[in-house]
């Protein structure tokens, strides 16, 4: 049959004057770990049930020395003799290590400052029913932790080592304020329960008292494994983003840092201009650090009031845009202070800030058109790229651009010629013979992109071209205009330049290679769709063997400007 501990009031009180607050004891037990402090609140004229994490066992009298009192008492549970001892008639006269005891104090509130250190092995016997225990460790510990080198002993049965042998913990609740010792069996408001099914508590405290109802009787074997010194050395922070003495027009911002290797984040607002922020932090043994950077918040903005941008691009050809910001911060932008336009993207159009001009002063809500200049990429694909404002190494700021997406292709050159023939006819020495209008040359532009002409030629066997007829050598003169346009022998140039004489190397057409000044457009960048009329003149040679006829093949071909 379990004894259960009855509700008993303790008739002499520890009396302490109000003038004392705190008790102070100071032993060293033999074999012990490293000395510890526990504070033990007992407040004026309420019982408190406690326990103390040293020993094995110390003496009361010697605790309460101190203080100035006509009448002290304490209680304990004895579970052997079923009944309640007082320490005021001498039925106990030490704390002993592992037990829990009631104390009262009047006239004052005390705070129990008591130093020491636990046994390394100390052993209680525990009856079946209720028993008043402590808890064993100078820190918080986990119920089935602290009671994990609980052993039971039974003479008539084989233990079983995973049965558990108590049935319920109960923690006193010290916001009862009781009067009296209250009985853990019929006054349960009083207590906070740990069992299989109800956990109110789940830690033994240090300085707390507690009752265990054990189903068997037990030995409770605690083993102290001695500590190291505390660590106390501050952890070292290390702020690794932004760098020291940045400058930012973003607010908050994110710092990021490391406490002793192990990486953190925090956000903090700024104030504007100048700023010395301290990040403090604790390392798991609880040791504050703290590091430094300093920084500025400038209120650097801008607003993106309109954008042209191309779609479609061909490989390595150039393009305008235009992008027109509005500066909405604080700041004037210069040139002469870094103030630029800048691509955000690692592309290859080129070209990565457009600058201000000289006189350029854009201060505030104010506008400024940016035009510039793009090169597509050499490689067909698709691809993105914005601007920003920026201020040369200093800072990126204000609102982007939209994103700009283009593909880029290979263009098709393609050019079409008709007719593909020119039969001059007989030709006598040294004549020349001019292409009218009735069999002219048209030349289309079929391709992607403009393109400039150019025109070389295959000498027939026996014949060489060259820039003035003679023994054996031709001229073969060319000329592109208007389609409507006939030009004149006398337009062709052979002599001195021969600006229009075809050769046998590939020769390109300008505003006056192959061009005529009577004519407004030539061979130069024809616009795909476009037609351009070719015009040949042909002057035989001077003296020639060849009475046959002769071919000669002229090359048209285009090329991007």
């Amino acid at each position: 049959m379990a004894v259960v501990p009855r509700c008993k009031k303790i008739s002499n009180y520890i009396i302490l004057t109000a003038m004392i607050f705190m008790a102070f004891f100071i032993f060293t037990p033999f074999a012990s770990a490293s000395d510890e402090e526990i504070n033990i609140q007992l407040n004026d004229n309420e019982m408190a049930y406690i326990s103390l994490p040293f020993g094995p066992s110390l003496d009361i009298a010697g605790i309460f020395s101190s203080f100035t009192a006509s009448y002290k008492n304490s209680a304990y549970w004895d579970s052997n003799q079923g009944k309640y001892l007082f320490y005021s008639t001498n039925g106990f006269t030490s704390f002993d290590y592992l037990k829990g005891y009631w104390v009262v104090v009047r006239g004052a509130s005390v705070n129990l400052k008591i130093k020491g250190s636990a046994p390394l092995n100390h052993s209680i016997n525990l009856k079946k029913g209720y028993n008043a225990i402590g808890c064993p460790y100078n820190k918080p510990t986990p119920i089935e932790e602290a009671l994990l080198p609980l052993k039971m002993y039974r003479t008539d049965i084989t233990i079983d080592p995973n049965v558990s042998y108590y049935s319920a913990v109960y923690r006193y609740k010290s916001s009862s304020r009781a009067a009296t010792v209250p009985d853990v069996s019929k006054s349960p408001s009083y207590y906070e329960k740990y069992s299989q099914d109800t956990q109110q508590f789940t830690q033994l405290r240090p300085g707390e008292g507690y009752w265990i109802n054990m189903l068997v009787d037990g030995v409770w074997t605690v083993k102290n494994i001695p500590q190291p010194p505390a660590d106390t050395t501050p952890p070292e922070i290390i702020i690794t983003s932004p760098a020291n003495n940045f400058i930012t027009n973003q607010n908050p911002i994110t710092f990021y840092y490391t406490v002793d290797g192990d990486p953190r984040q925090e956000q903090r607002n700024l104030s504007e201009g100048d700023n010395t922020i301290t990040i403090t932090a604790a390392d798991g043994a609880g040791n504050i650090g703290s590091a430094q950077i300093k920084g500025s918040l400038i209120c650097y903005d801008s607003q993106l009031v309109s954008q042209d941008m191309p779609a479609n691009l061909y490989v390595n050809q150039t393009y305008n845009c235009r992008v027109t910001m509005k500066n909405t911060g604080n700041y004037t932008w210069t040139r002469s202070n870094s103030y630029k336009l800048g691509l955000l993207n690692s592309i290859d159009i080129g070209i990565t800030r457009v600058e201000l001009s000289d006189s350029d002063s854009i201060s505030t809500n104010q506008q400024k058109d940016f035009y510039f200049q793009i090169k597509a990429p050499p490689n067909p694909g698709t691809y993105s790229f914005q601007w920003s404002m920026l201020r040369e190494s200093v800072v990126w700021f204000g609102q982007w651009t939209n994103n700009t997406t283009v593909k880029v292709t290979a263009p098709v050159l393609s050019i079409s010629v008709n007719p593909k023939t020119w039969d001059i006819g007989s030709s006598q020495i040294n004549q020349t013979i001019t292409m009218d209008q009735s069999n002219k040359i048209t030349v289309t532009n079929d391709g992607d992109l403009p393109q400039t002409y150019e025109l070389k030629l295959i000498d027939p066997p026996g014949w060489v071209s060259s820039v003035s007829s003679g023994i054996e050598t031709y001229v073969l003169s060319g000329i592109f205009c208007k389609i409507t346009d006939t030009p004149l022998s006398s337009h062709f140039n052979q002599m001195p330049e021969a600006e229009d004489v075809i050769t046998t190397q590939p020769k390109r057409a300008t505003q006056v290679v192959f061009a005529s000044s009577q004519s407004s457009a030539n061979g130069t960048n024809v616009l795909p769709g476009e037609n351009r009329a070719l015009y040949l003149q042909f002057k035989a040679p001077a003296v020639t063997s060849k009475k046959d006829q002769q071919e000669i093949s002229v090359i048209i071909s285009g090329q991007v400007p």
